[in-house]
């Protein structure tokens, strides 16, 4: 008897509605990006606070993450 690994409220026969289907172009792992762009590195060891709060807002909305350098964390932790 083969098993599954499938909830029992699934129906798998069932199939994905329509407006939940991406068109091939658009759909991940399809998408390139410019290999121009780097990922933002942010010093928080900087002075100027307001100009540090803005650069993590930049690198957030565009690319969702970023790097931090001098964030006071010794390299043993």
């Amino acid at each position: 008897m083969e098993q599954r690994l499938v909830s029992s409220w699934s129906n798998v026969n069932s199939s994905v509605p329509p407006s939940f289907v991406q068109p091939l172009e658009c759909r991940p792992g399809k998408v390139t990006n410019p290999s121009s762009k780097t990922i933002p590195l942010i010093d928080l060891g900087g002075h100027d606070h307001a100009h540090t709060i803005m650069q993590i807002l930049k690198a957030s909305e565009e690319y969702g993450f970023f790097q931090v350098s001098f964030h006071n964390f010794f390299n043993s932790i």
